[in-house]
């Protein structure tokens, strides 16, 4: 469904460059010449899509949640019938290092705005042009197919911490913004310079 979310994000959101990802928003700022007075109001547009759409959903399967996590009102982040990570993105097993999870989202993180960065190079013989949002869709299945089984690939701050803040807020509790170690949040800035390294279709713009 993420992948899907983000193709038709992209082709309603054309006049605003189709971001929907702060960290990309960042990345368009530092190195393509987006207006940085432009940031903040994408970011907070973002994460607020991010909240309603989780709120919407929560909404929508509330009764369902109960049912399966055993009572009216019981949330919970970690154990059998815990339904967190419908949300938000959690580590998949005990097992994994917080070094792991790092280099993981560090992975696909790079992986995803390289690829963008690609696909919206005007002198790329192969961008994609207007099935840029279909792209899009293709990048973010492949990345989750694999880089997703570890960490759930937490490659958007938007959609990840807004759906979190809904979830503290209906009843999950604090364990959302500590379970895993805040990996979810890190590479998804920490990795914006890695692109520009590997792409040089463009000049970025000083």
């Amino acid at each position: 469904m993420y992948r899907t979310g983000v193709m038709l994000g992209s082709y309603v959101s054309g006049k605003s460059g189709g971001h929907i990802n702060p960290a990309v928003t960042l990345a368009s700022c530092v190195y393509r010449g987006h207006p940085w007075r432009k940031f903040p109001i994408y970011a907070l547009a973002q994460t607020l899509g991010g909240i309603v759409a989780a709120a919407i959903v929560y909404g929508n399967y509330r009764v369902a949640i109960d049912e399966f996590e055993g009572g009216v009102g019981v949330r919970t982040v970690s154990g059998p019938n815990a339904t967190a990570d419908l949300f938000a993105t959690y580590p998949a097993a005990a097992f994994i290092s917080r070094t792991s999870m790092f280099f993981d989202e560090f992975l696909a993180s790079s992986i995803l705005q390289f690829i963008i960065f690609a696909l919206s190079d005007e002198f790329n013989n192969f961008g994609a042009g207007p099935l840029k949002p279909l792209g899009l869709f293709f990048l973010v299945h492949g990345i989750g197919a694999g880089f997703g089984w570890q960490t759930g690939y937490a490659i958007n701050l938007a959609r990840d911490f807004g759906p979190r803040l809904v979830t503290y807020m209906a009843g999950y509790g604090p364990e959302v913004f500590s379970a895993g170690g805040y990996y979810f949040w890190v590479c998804t800035f920490a990795r914006r310079r890695l692109p520009l390294v590997q792409h040089s279709g463009l000049t970025p713009e000083m």
